[in-house]
């Protein structure tokens, strides 16, 4: 990770970052890191953009003169290297895409090299009372899922503004969407290394966001939410980490400890939701035990669907990336623990898909 903590002032954070943008850390607010990164994804996307069209006309040049078959031969690393161009090109798209999306995103982090990371907050990120952190889970990458991890953190943010404004509070409330980490692919999605190299990227998200505050001496309420490889990635993180208020694991193949009290944070502060078809979440796979069993020592929440207490009717969710469903039980849930109402979680074990295969 790169070293840049001191970096106070913004101007000088490409200078003191180099390629990748410092995380939010040391209580540089994300206006600033938002400001600096923008001016990185600008550059980026016309870097990218003449890199293509030089790749491009360095390989229909030689295809033009190729006569025979070596020459034909040595065409591939040109054809490399204009797909390596395309592939850049539009990881940064995807990015410049949900910030265009709505005009209160701010970009908190940028690496502007394959296969690319990036944080996107989403509402006033610097003073809201709750904030939420989503990290997601394998083949989440910034170019194929920037784009739907930005209106999964825009929906729940909205609902959980109507909520607490339905119950008379300010609407004090913002989302991070987070593909702060190299997450895994199928191959070596069984291997915690991934999870692992991002644990100080996520601490240092979440470092900055209670800086920022602890600067005047603010308050934040700080929730992550860590959807199947991601709630292995929150829970070695919330293992050693303290200034996590709340912790949800859903989906989740396993959080990297057998036991609630294993995180750093109070066992009836970690919430852990499985959908009725999501077979991932009875993988039991790191750590050996599954988070949403009664054994684990954490808060269950249902996902079935019925009567919420704030959110009135809900619907069931059924697969492993449902989670989110607009009028679910599920983002319901996840939005009371968002705005400090544990209260409101609809407490109780949906029974998944994998408990009716293995449990006998």
């Amino acid at each position: 990770m790169d070293s840049c903590r001191d970096a106070g002032d913004a101007t000088a954070l490409p200078r003191c970052c180099g390629r990748v943008a410092c995380p939010p850390t040391g209580g540089v607010p994300v206006w600033a890191r938002d400001k600096a990164n923008r001016t990185r994804l600008r550059d980026g996307l016309e870097g990218a953009r003449a890199d293509l069209a030089a790749a491009e006309a360095r390989f229909f040049e030689a295809r033009a003169a190729a006569t025979g078959r070596g020459e034909y031969e040595a065409l591939r690393p040109l054809i490399t290297a204009r797909d390596e161009a395309q592939r850049r090109l539009e990881m940064l798209e995807a990015v410049d895409r949900a910030l265009s999306d709505a005009h209160d995103r701010t970009l908190m982090l940028l690496d502007t090299q394959m296969p690319g990371r990036a944080a996107i907050g989403i509402g006033d990120v610097d003073n809201a009372e709750h904030v939420a952190v989503l990290v997601p889970g394998m083949d989440s990458y910034v170019t194929n899922y920037m784009g739907t991890i930005t209106d999964n953190a825009e929906r729940l943010r909205q609902v959980a503004g109507d909520a607490l404004e339905a119950s008379g509070h300010e609407r004090s409330v913002a989302a991070v969407a987070w593909i702060g980490y190299h997450a895994p692919s199928i191959p070596d999605v069984a291997l915690t290394d991934r999870a692992e190299a991002a644990v100080p990227q996520l601490t240092a998200t979440l470092d900055g966001i209670e800086a920022v505050r602890a600067a005047d001496g603010r308050a934040v309420h700080l929730t992550t939410l860590g959807h199947s490889y991601g709630s292995l990635v929150s829970g070695m993180t919330a293992a050693s980490y303290t200034a996590m208020d709340d912790l949800v694991l859903f989906g989740s193949p396993g959080a990297g400890v057998q036991h609630a009290t294993e995180f750093a944070l109070p066992a009836d502060h970690v919430f852990v939701g499985e959908a009725r078809g999501d077979i991932v979440a009875d993988l039991n796979r790191f750590g050996g035990v599954d988070p949403a069993a009664a054994s684990f020592g954490a808060v269950p929440f249902q996902t079935d669907g019925g009567a919420h207490p704030i959110g009135g009717q809900t619907g069931e969710v059924t697969g492993h990336s449902d989670y989110y469903q607009a009028d679910s039980e599920s983002l319901w849930n996840m939005v009371s623990v968002v705005i400090d109402r544990p209260d409101a979680v609809t407490v109780g074990h949906t029974f998944g898909a994998g408990d009716q295969l293995w449990t006998k």
